[in-house]
């Protein structure tokens, strides 16, 4: 099977107990991974978002990418060519409640 460039997206919020709670209450993230199917993408950015100190709330979404993927998006093509280059590129959209 073929490695290629997927993209898992879900929303996440810190561990309990994790640095990050004390920035950020919850994120989006778009998780560039090079996997060869979906379910070893998942596991891969289950691994990197826990090490980072956060966890998900929902089931993530996956997605095949390449280049054409990315016609009117430049910040997103070139998360993808740092992927092909590290294999995985992490993007989170972080929010503070203000309770």
């Amino acid at each position: 099977m073929r490695t290629q460039v997927r993209v898992v997206s879900v929303e996440v919020v810190p561990i309990q107990g994790a640095e990050i709670a004390l920035e950020a209450s919850g994120a989006y993230a778009s998780i560039y991974v090079l996997a060869p199917n979906d379910d070893a993408a998942i596991d891969l950015a289950a691994r990197e978002m826990t090490h980072a100190g956060w966890s998900p709330v929902a089931i993530p979404d996956v997605r095949t990418v390449n280049t054409e993927s990315f016609t009117d998006d430049n910040d997103a093509l070139k998360y993808f060519e740092q992927c092909l280059i590290d294999g995985v590129v992490v993007v989170l959209h972080t929010w503070r409640d203000m309770h």
